[in-house]
């Protein structure tokens, strides 16, 4: 079972985004990835969940992009495949870069998600992942708020967890940020009046922003084959006895 409670939980999400608030946080989002994935090329990019909102997918070098969901989707304007984001049908080592937006806290196994998103990686491929930061104003809502409406519905993950999770699996941190620093509001001209945290939010607390966006490279250790290096070691071993054996020259 993929979520925690119900489907409909995860889905509620994505008509979160169709608010203020969420379209503020969605705007926010785009942004972020935009700045990254202009300066990465690749052959494909693959969308785990998340908006159904392609614009920032349209921008970049990159050629092929994919949306995968839990449901068919009507108005997304590139491929779409429906599945489970925990069997991922897809060869090893074949995406150049994931997004995982807003996918982690709705799972009941997020780890098995990280290990499939590891698995269709290629070398050096990258994994974007954007969640809810429970160290920030919306994570204090969440405490009071759980499982009541959403964003709050799923369960929050903290940065310092979602790397550990990464580096366990092989990933390296390459970029850890968060933003949107202005409270959970709903109201629309008090959203637009908290619009000055965003500018000191960054500088006074860099680490408590409403989102993180964690970017992690997957890398991969080359191996010696076995046979390979016992054939190094006895040369290396030959070519020592060379130099350390006395010759007639040597000998008086």
């Amino acid at each position: 079972m993929f979520l925690i409670n119900h489907e409909h939980s995860y889905h509620h999400i994505r008509y979160w985004y169709h608010s203020h608030q969420g379209h503020q946080v969605l705007e926010t989002e785009n942004d972020q990835l935009c700045k990254f994935l202009e300066e990465r090329f690749g052959y494909y990019l693959l969308q785990l969940g998340g908006p159904t909102q392609d614009e920032f997918l349209t921008t970049g070098p990159i050629r092929y992009k994919v949306y995968f969901d839990l449901e068919q989707t009507s108005n997304y304007h590139n491929s779409s495949i429906v599945g489970q984001f925990d069997n991922l049908p897809f060869l090893p080592n074949v995406i150049d870069i994931v997004i995982a937006q807003h996918i982690l806290e709705f799972a009941k196994l997020p780890k098995r998600i990280l290990n499939e998103i590891y698995h269709v990686l290629i070398p050096d491929g990258y994994v974007i992942i954007i969640g809810f930061n429970p160290l920030s104003l919306w994570g204090l809502m969440y405490l009071y708020k759980r499982h009541s409406i959403a964003p709050w519905q799923g369960k929050f993950i903290s940065i310092s967890r979602m790397c550990r999770w990464l580096t366990k699996l092989g990933f390296t941190i390459v970029e850890r940020k968060t933003f949107f620093f202005r409270p959970p509001l709903l109201n629309k001209d008090t959203i637009q009046k908290t619009l000055f945290m965003e500018k000191i939010g960054p500088r006074l607390w860099p680490c408590c922003g409403a989102i993180y966006m964690i970017v992690a490279k997957k890398t991969v250790v080359a191996l010696t084959p076995i046979k390979q290096r016992r054939r190094i070691i006895k040369r290396r071993v030959a070519t020592a006895k060379t130099y350390a054996e006395p010759t007639s020259r040597n000998i008086k």
